[in-house]
């Protein structure tokens, strides 16, 4: 059975909760009156159990493992390596874009100017050092839009690589083998 590298994530989530939902009982409560075949029915019930989550966890490694190779075959890992490194660039850029713009140098002059005639008019409460410096942004506002323009760029970019991903996962297929599809048949996965 042929499947498409988007199915098969879906079956791989799927399976993984299917896992969850089967309950290992590894003790049994016998009562006076139960026969004691209670605990030998228990016994084969999970018997059943383990193997039905050990083939289980067989069929979801399977998968993975196919996955894995048909992302290297089809480029789909250069794909997500390249959406990862626009991902990063985002998150760099996207601070410098929202930065504070540097105050133009004529304003600066002016307030640096300030501050050293209050230095000459002797002692006061402005000679603490909170008052003897004036901080500024060093990214001009030039710089600042550019950013911005840089950050649409660069999602624009990944929108278009997270649709050329969706489109290599939809037509890139894997093959299930019959015990494969058997065990997925088995908990009403296919």
């Amino acid at each position: 059975m042929k499947i498409s590298l988007k199915k098969a994530a879906t079956l791989v989530s799927a399976i993984t909760e299917q896992l969850q939902t089967i309950a290992l009982i590894t003790d049994k409560s016998v009562g006076e009156f139960d026969d004691i075949s209670v605990v030998d029915d228990a016994s084969v019930e999970l018997a059943d159990k383990i193997e039905k989550k050990l083939n289980l966890l067989e069929v979801q490694y399977a998968i993975r493992k196919k996955v894995a190779t048909a992302n290297f075959e089809n480029d789909i890992d250069h794909v997500l390596n390249h959406i990862a490194l626009l991902d990063k660039k985002l998150s760099l850029i996207t601070v410098l874009a929202k930065s504070k713009d540097r105050i133009d140098n004529e304003i600066l002059s002016k307030m640096l100017q300030k501050l050293r005639e209050r230095k000459s008019g002797g002692e006061s409460f402005y000679d603490n050092d909170i008052f003897k410096n004036v901080t500024t942004s060093v990214i001009t506002k030039e710089t600042r839009l550019e950013y911005e323009r840089l950050v649409k760029q660069l999602n624009k970019e990944k929108a278009e690589k997270k649709e050329e991903l969706l489109k290599l996962n939809i037509v890139s297929e894997i093959d299930l083998s019959d015990f494969e599809v058997k065990i997925l048949e088995d908990v009403g996965l296919v």
